[in-house]
């Protein structure tokens, strides 16, 4: 194989590739058997038929088929071959097959840039003073507070706002039973969103044993397309009601959460938690702001594929956010063209930033340690409720085993800076 490489750009490079005939016309003649054994031409037996008259048939279908079946292995042998960091996927610009069976093609391949970062220690930021109002901490301990707080049954009680009731339902639109609206002992919490608000209404002030049939809108989103936004009516029977329990904030509290100590106690120790992380807060922030700075002072376009990535998943993610609030960007009052052009100079930004960090982790020699990237997959594991070896194995096959080294690799960089930056304590300006 012959590569040539030309830089069209600092992200891009056009690669013209030769690929001798010794390597095409085995596959060709690979294809030729295939398709003597498939192909039908009148006056021919399947499996009889020659060469010479596959080839007046199908020779362009039997190349292409050749051609698209090499592709892949040989752009990614060129990549390899010019030691080119490619993003994305290259394109072909031209592929021609020559008469003595030699492949030419000519790729066109983004590839990240050879960034060379300067100055991107001792960068002046300020650091300014935390504090935690007392406010804060009686929010945090009215949190601790409901967490702990129980649904006890209580007998004689009208269902109110913020009970749990539970409920036997079935619903019939029209003469018509809709089996997936039945349900059986099912929980709702009086005033929540995860029941038709007119059956929530129509919950308020029952009592166990009573039942009621009211009539309510199914969602726009519902299901069964034919039957969203058309009436049903609703038989509910209310089996049992249960009222929250918080318990009291004094000194048998802490005991109540597995604490020590009286609630003194406790609110000393929810105040020096809230400052540890408004403290990791500011500092992850200048983290953010040092990086802001090295990328202002080092100017380049980043590869067009990992900005559209990016963008991509940046879009994905806020439609999950809106969805798991029963909304999307189409229900919010915003220019969605306007909202996407904000959001892909974001990821633009983003791209930049990452691609900072890769070239200083790089001139720094930082690479994440196997014991930091297990601890970082152990961890992952908890938080997914996952068993850590079988994760572990689902990210190597996956690919995804790098990412967590390329997320390891930026934090301990982002750290790096952070140390080795002028950090100012005070109210200081610095003028950028």
């Amino acid at each position: 194989m012959k590569v040539r490489v030309e830089e069209l750009s600092p992200v891009s490079r056009s690669v013209a590739v030769e690929v001798g005939s010794e390597r095409v016309e085995p596959k060709l003649e690979e294809a030729y058997r295939e398709w003597g054994q498939k192909a039908t031409v009148p006056g021919f037996r399947r499996g009889k038929i020659p060469k010479s008259i596959l080839e007046l048939h199908f020779r362009r279908e039997i190349e292409e088929e050749v051609l698209r079946g090499l592709l892949p292995q040989v752009c990614e042998e060129a990549i390899r071959e010019a030691s080119l960091r490619a993003v994305g996927l290259p394109r072909v610009e031209e592929m021609a097959l020559a008469p003595d069976h030699s492949l030419r093609l000519r790729l066109t391949v983004e590839v990240k840039p050879n960034l060379e970062v300067k100055d991107y220690f001792g960068v002046e930021v300020v650091r300014k003073p935390v504090e935690v109002t007392e406010e804060e901490v009686s929010s945090a301990l009215k949190v601790l507070q409901d967490r702990a707080s129980q649904f006890v049954p209580m007998e004689g009680w009208p269902a109110l706002a913020g009970d749990l009731v539970y409920l036997d339902y079935e619903a019939w639109v029209g003469k018509k039973a809709v089996k997936e609206l039945r349900g059986e002992n099912y929980p709702v919490i009086l005033g929540s969103r995860s029941f038709l608000p007119e059956l929530q209404s129509a919950l308020h002030g029952m009592m166990k044993g009573e039942k009621k049939e009211v009539e309510a809108t199914l969602p726009s989103d519902f299901s069964i397309r034919e039957l969203a936004g058309k009436r049903a009516v609703f038989r509910l029977a209310v089996r049992e009601i249960k009222k929250k329990r918080v318990p009291e904030l004094n000194d048998d509290f802490p005991k109540e959460i597995g604490e020590e100590g009286t609630l003194e106690d406790l609110r000393e120790k929810v105040k020096k938690e809230l400052l540890r992380e408004k403290e990791r807060e500011r500092d992850w922030e200048l983290q953010q702001e040092i990086l802001e700075k090295i990328s202002r002072a080092t100017p380049f376009e980043p590869p067009l594929s990992l900005v559209e990535e990016e963008l991509a998943e940046m879009m994905e993610q806020v439609g999950r956010s809106l969805a798991s609030r029963g909304a999307s960007l189409q229900d919010l009052d915003v220019d969605e063209e306007a909202f996407r052009q904000r959001m892909a100079e974001e990821a633009k930004e983003r791209v930049r930033r990452s691609l900072i960090l890769e070239a200083i982790a790089a001139q720094e020699g930082v690479e994440p340690t196997e014991e930091e990237i297990q601890q970082e997959v152990d961890s992952l594991a908890v938080s997914l409720q996952r068993d850590g070896p079988s994760l572990r194995r689902h990210l190597e096959e996956k690919g995804g085993l790098e990412e967590v080294r390329r997320m390891l690799r930026e934090r301990k960089t982002l750290q790096l800076l952070f140390q080795r930056a002028n950090v100012v304590t005070g109210d200081r300006i610095i003028l950028a």
